[in-house]
């Protein structure tokens, strides 16, 4: 649903997911003398060629069906312009639209037809689905640092997640006596506590990695981050 942002010298402006480029990107429609205009980003322009998009970017969390979602959203404002990130103003009509809702949704089927298990695409189109928070952090000597490990349910149901630390040597972690559930597309975490030994090198960093299992189907490590010793 679109949001009002707010009214600036009498223009009202209304803001609008449109993923695909990121997955928090928005667009920002409202009317100046009565000119109807969108401002896009980086979602998409016009070319030579016809509609162009920005993306997809998977590094962004792009899902195969964000293009037609956000298409579809600043069509249906009917705007005569685009304001983009790159191309500057751009003049656009019903036309336009009509063919960028027919490359997105080529899009859309040519990703689909990529990823082995449609259904659960976001495993295969997200690298980031499961992180360390944070990515870096500071541990004394022989003391003890929260993380989290934040992790999106990528299925259509409900799972339950279970988190296990590769840690350097004599390291210690502590975390849940049970698994964490986790809603379908929802995100969860599992909170761990990760102790250094009384005899760690202040100053040394140490990549630690944490290997998730949801359900019954174990991931391996599929997460990083860093945990630097203080003292220097």
């Amino acid at each position: 649903m679109p949001l009002p942002v707010s009214t600036w010298r009498g223009t009202s402006f209304t803001a609008t997911k449109t993923p695909g480029h990121t997955e928090y990107h928005c667009a920002l429609r409202f009317e100046v003398d009565g000119r109807r205009i969108a401002y896009v980003g980086d979602t998409l322009a016009r070319s030579m060629n016809g509609p162009r998009f920005g993306g997809p970017v998977f590094q962004n969390r792009y899902a195969p069906a964000d293009f037609v979602e956000s298409v579809t959203k600043i069509r249906d404002f009917e705007p005569e312009f685009l304001l983009t990130g790159h191309w500057g103003a751009q003049r656009v009509d019903s036309a336009f639209f009509d063919e960028a809702l027919t490359r997105a949704r080529s899009i859309e089927g040519i990703v689909n037809g990529l990823v082995a298990v449609p259904e659960e695409a976001g495993f295969a189109l997200d690298p980031n689905w499961a992180t360390v928070y944070p990515y870096q952090s500071t541990v004394a000597v022989g003391q003890a640092v929260d993380l989290e490990v934040r992790i999106v349910n990528h299925l259509s149901r409900p799972t339950r997640a279970a988190v296990e630390l590769r840690l350097p040597p004599d390291w210690t972690s502590e975390g849940p006596a049970e698994a964490t559930p986790i809603e379908g597309g929802a995100t969860g975490s599992v909170r761990v506590r990760v102790t250094a030994p009384p005899y760690a090198k202040p100053g040394a960093r140490h990549v630690i990695s944490a290997a998730v299992t949801l359900g019954e189907r174990r991931f391996g490590p599929v997460a990083e981050g860093i945990v630097r010793v203080a003292g220097f």
